[in-house]
Order: structure tokens, then C-alpha cells, then sequence
């Protein structure tokens, strides 16, 4: 059969030959020993051999050394069964290059079965061949990602509604391998009861043709093998019958074990958490800055503490306009300092202005940081309202020169009540009375600076206030006034006030000669509250050289905050004061 299959094809004037040249295949007919016998025209066309040089064993020399074997071995596993086969190989064309070729061969057989030969035919298969390589390639590149990501596949077949699990994803499931695949109540089971109703949904959305969701989500598992809860990535996509408009066929993905990075996010934020309250508690803004482009990246504490709204994203020269005059200079100087000093942070206390006038303190600690993924040098740093402290600090500092005048001036009081008490003739036994007397009112006016909290009426209050001043058998002072009641600040100042002129004028002024004499004349109008203090008969005064708290106090201090007016005089004839302030 080969011979006369051979013949017919060398007869160049049948039609059996015109068909095998203007096949598009390359034909060919070999004896049962393997020998080709013929080969058609294409076959000479690809690979520019003769026929000659092609007949017997001459075509193998255009095959690729290594696909030799398994050409021999195909041919001779067909003919000992003989049985159609089909192989691959690769076989040099003209232009020396080597293309992959499908070789497809039927056996002839004779009267009773007897093998006479085979006859093939051969397709250039190199475009299929090479993209089925290039899919194995990145097959096997894929496989290697998911193997060292410990990322698994898996696919749900949606006509059978089973799984077929990779083996990763199996151990992330904790399922043995049966290489069965596995039923969809299966992995239902496994979903934690609390995401199934969300898991369900967003699957039925991928499945939706009208959707086609690929949105990624992450659920809880308990895992088959031992029950442990863990939380799992799921990404997918479904693949759909006649495209958009058919329905889905399969649904494909992969799983991920995402438990650690759960937990990471979980304890980042408990620590962010504990870390924002800990900052709420302390009442601290954190704020961090790009040194290289003078860029802050401020928190919204950050904006309340300098008066910006908290979605604001204000300038780093924004800021520093709220600096006091000066404090910009002093925190860059004591930021040299501290790098000679080989330190990387500062600590100060910053003194600012705001738009409306207010002044407020801020307590501001700052250190160098790991520089930005761009290179840029970096500080971070936190910042404290610590107004409060400071006022208390300031207060209680002029509190403690208010007490060390006042004890001086108790002191130097105490000894002119002395000196008034027992100026003779006044026989000791009186002078000790008047003494105690004049100390006991002392005492009654010191307690109502202290401790008045209602306020007190103009009237009492210069009672007690001046009654350490007043003598017995001729008052040297006189009052005179309407009822007006007095807040307590007020109060307590008028207090000082009166007792600090007093004081002088038993030291210096009309006091202190039996003839002198001190007038007290206030009065209410509209609101408004006016007090004079007139001194008569007393030795010339003159105006100080310097100016001691009690000029200090009586000159604008005394009413320092209530929106009044103070003016001390010294003329010749003795010394005038006068007060003016609203009683609102």
C-alpha cells in the first residue's frame, strides 16, 4: 500500500498529486520500518530540502537533535500497537530557524490486518506552541508567587457547585487532601455563622452578569483540622457564558491567611487608641515637620491650640505668627545650643499672641526623627496649653511680693500702733488697751481682704479697714458716703487700697502728727463707683524719688482687670487720691 500510495503521488498528472500540492500540510508516507517513501511539495517548500535528500532517513536531519528520541519512539510505540498517533518536534525551516511542527499518522493496513506502513501529515505549529509555552511560563511563574506568598487558589464550578481547592488553600481551610472536590455546604460550614449573611452577599454580587463585583473581602473561618479561628482575604472573579449576557459558569480566586495582619491592625490600633487618649488625658497636640520644605503636618489639637479650625491646613509661617516678639529667635537659639551640645531635641515654654489679643503659653518639646522616604530631614513633636500653670505661677509670684510687702508694712504698722498706743502722757495700762484694740481691728480687716466671698458695704468695709488707724478720745479720719455694696474683688481692693494709704499716712503723712487729719468721701452714680482720699494738717509731703508697690497699687494695679481709673497726688497741703471704676 505505501508503494502504491507513493506511485499515485509521483504521478504529477493525476488528481491525486494536485491535491496533495496544494495541500496546506505537509505529507508524508513511510514503510513500517520507518523509511519515508514520499514528501510532499510543502514539505520541500518549509524546510528547502530536496525530495532526495529527504527520502529514507534524510528527512530526520531537518528535526532538532533533541526531539529524536521521542520521534523514534513515538513512530515505534504506534507500530507495535498498531495505532494511529500524534506528536510534536521541532523541524528547521529555510531560514534555519526551528519552528514547532504537529505530526499526525494513521497506519495503512493490507488484506488481514497487516501493517503495510503509515501515512502523516505535518502543521507548522510554532504560533500555538509558543503561546501554549508562554502560558506555562506564567502558570509556573504564578505558582512560584502563590507557593512563597502561602496564597492559595481555588474554584467553584457552579453547574456541580463544587470546589476544587489547591493545596494551599486546602491547609488554610485546615482540610485533608482526598483529591475529591469539595461540596459547597462543605466550605459554608467553615465560615464563621457572623460573615456568612456578608460572604453571601458579596458572592451573589459577582455572580449578578448586571455586576460582575471583584471587590475583595476578608471573613473568619474556623478551620476544619482544629477549630481555630482565622481570618481570611478572598479575591475573585466570575467567568460568564456568551460574555456579558450569559450566566456565570465559574467563579475562580484565591485565599490568603490573613490572620497575623489582623491582629498587626488590631494592636495598632489599640495602641493609637490608648496613645489618643493618653494625648487627650495630657492635653497634648503631636504635630510633625518636613525641616526641608518647612513643611508642618499638623493634628487637629494642633489647630485648636493656635485658634485654626481643626480641618485646616495651616503654613509653618502660619504658626509662627502667633509667636510672641522675640520667641521665634529664642527657640532657634536654643536649638543651636543644643546641637553643640550634641542633643537632638528641645524644651521650652513659648509665649503667643492670638488674633484676638489673648496671650497663651504653650509648653513645646520637640526632637529630630528618622528622615522622610525622600530624604528629607524630619522633626516630630508635641505641644501643651499650660496658660493656666503660668498665670497661677505669676499670680502666686505677686502674691508672694504682695504678702512680703504686706508683712513689712504689718510690721512697720504694728510699730506705729505702738508708738500711738503708748505716747505719753497715756499711762501703760491704757496704752495697752488701745493697743490691743487698734491690732484686734487690724486682725478684723486683714480677715476680710482674705476671706470675704459676698462682697461688703462700702461703710463697714472702711470701718474695719481704718479702725486700727482711729484713736479713741479724737478720731483724726472722717467718712462720708451713701450705701453701695461692693463685689468682693472690688472689695478686697478697696481694702488694700485704703489700708496702703493709711499705712503711709501714719508713717509719713497726716497721721502721724495729733493734729492731722484724713477725709473719705465716695459715691455712686449711674453705676459708676468714686472714692476720695484727702489728707489735711499733716506734715509737707512730696512726691516719692521712687515708686514702691504702694504707689504701684494705688497708681492702676488696684484696679487692674475691672475697667477703672486711679490718680495719686502729693501736693503740699497733703496727700489726694482718687478712684473711679464701674460697679458692673
Amino acid at each position: 500500500m505505501p508503494d502504491q500510495l507513493t506511485s499515485r503521488a509521483i504521478q504529477t498528472d493525476n488528481d491525486f498529486r494536485a491535491l496533495i500540492d496544494i495541500a496546506p500540510v505537509m505529507i508524508w508516507v513511510a514503510t513500517p520500518e520507518g523509511e519515508c517513501t514520499f514528501l510532499s511539495r510543502s514539505w520541500r517548500d518549509f524546510t528547502g530540502q530536496s525530495e532526495q535528500d529527504g527520502l529514507g532517513s534524510g528527512w530526520l536531519s531537518c528535526i532538532h537533535a533533541d526531539d529524536w528520541a521521542s520521534v523514534q519512539g513515538a513512530f515505534d510505540q504506534a507500530k507495535a500497537e498498531c495505532r494511529p498517533y500524534q506528536t510534536e518536534y521541532r523541524v528547521r525551516n529555510q531560514a534555519g530557524e526551528f519552528h514547532w511542527v504537529l505530526d499526525s499518522a494513521a497506519p495503512v493496513l493490507g488484506p488481514g490486518g497487516a501493517l503495510q506502513g503509515y501515512i502523516g501529515s505535518i502543521v507548522d505549529n510554532e504560533a500555538r506552541k509558543s503561546a501554549e509555552l508562554a502560558r506555562l511560563r506564567v502558570e509556573r511563574r504564578l505558582q512560584i508567587a502563590m507557593e512563597a506568598s502561602g496564597i492559595g487558589s481555588w474554584e467553584w464550578d457552579l453547574a456541580s457547585n463544587l470546589f476544587h481547592f489547591s493545596d494551599r488553600a486546602l491547609d488554610i481551610f485546615g482540610i485533608e487532601p482526598t483529591g475529591s472536590p469539595i461540596s459547597f455546604e462543605h466550605v459554608r460550614r467553615l465560615i464563621h455563622p457572623e460573615d456568612l449573611p456578608e460572604v453571601t452577599r458579596l458572592s451573589a454580587a459577582a455572580l449578578d452578569p448586571a455586576i460582575r463585583a471583584r471587590e475583595p473581602y476578608r471573613y473568619r473561618i474556623s478551620r476544619e483540622r482544629d477549630g481555630e479561628l482565622r481570618w481570611i482575604a478572598a479575591h475573585g472573579e466570575a467567568l460568564f457564558d456568551r460574555g456579558a449576557d450569559g450566566p456565570p459558569l465559574v467563579y475562580i480566586g484565591t485565599f490568603e491567611d490573613i490572620t497575623e495582619e489582623v491582629v498587626r491592625e488590631q494592636s495598632l490600633q489599640d495602641a493609637a487608641a490608648r496613645l489618643s487618649l493618653a494625648l487627650d488625658a495630657a492635653q497634648l497636640a503631636v504635630w510633625e515637620l518636613d525641616i526641608t520644605e518647612d513643611r508642618l503636618s499638623p493634628s487637629p489639637a494642633l489647630n485648636r491650640l493656635y485658634g485654626f479650625p481643626e480641618d485646616a491646613r495651616p503654613t509653618s509661617d502660619e504658626f509662627r505668627s502667633r509667636y510672641a516678639p522675640g520667641e521665634q529667635q529664642r527657640i532657634e537659639e536654643l536649638g543651636r545650643e543644643a546641637r553643640l551640645r550634641g542633643e537632638n531635641r528641645i524644651r521650652a515654654e513659648v509665649k503667643h499672641v492670638m488674633p484676638d489679643g489673648s496671650v497663651k503659653w504653650l509648653l513645646v518639646q520637640a526632637q529630630e526623627a528618622e528622615p522622610l522616604a525622600d530624604g528629607h530631614a524630619r522633626a516630630i513633636g508635641v505641644a501643651m496649653d499650660i496658660t493656666e500653670r503660668r498665670q497661677s505661677e505669676e499670680k502666686l509670684a505677686v502674691i508672694a511680693r504682695e504678702m512680703e510687702h504686706r508683712v513689712k508694712n504689718s510690721l512697720t504698722l504694728v510699730q506705729a500702733l505702738v508708738d500711738q498706743s503708748f505716747r505719753a502722757p497715756r499711762p501703760a495700762e491704757e496704752g495697752k488697751l488701745v493697743f490691743s484694740q487698734r491690732l484686734a481691728a487690724y486682725v478684723r480687716a486683714t480677715e476680710l481682704l482674705t476671706k470675704s466671698e459676698q462682697g461688703a458695704e462700702m461703710a463697714a468695709l472702711a470701718d474695719v479697714a481704718l479702725a486700727p488707724f482711729r484713736g479713741n478720745e479724737n478720731d483724726q479720719i472722717t467718712t462720708n458716703g451713701p450705701s453701695v455694696q461692693l463685689e468682693p474683688d472690688l472689695a478686697a481692693a478697696i481694702v488694700l487700697g485704703l489700708h496702703e494709704l493709711a499705712t503711709n499716712a501714719v508713717k509719713y503723712g497726716s497721721l502721724s502728727v495729733p493734729e492731722g487729719g484724713v477725709e473719705i468721701v465716695w459715691s455712686q452714680d449711674k453705676g459708676r463707683f468714686t472714692l476720695d482720699w484727702r489728707e489735711r494738717g499733716g506734715p509737707p509731703v512730696a512726691q516719692p524719688a521712687r515708686t514702691g508697690f504702694g504707689s504701684r497699687l494705688l497708681g492702676g494695679a488696684l484696679l487692674q482687670g475691672k475697667g477703672g481709673e486711679t490718680s495719686l497726688s502729693f501736693a503740699p497741703d497733703g496727700v489726694h487720691f482718687h478712684l473711679s471704676c464701674s460697679l458692673r
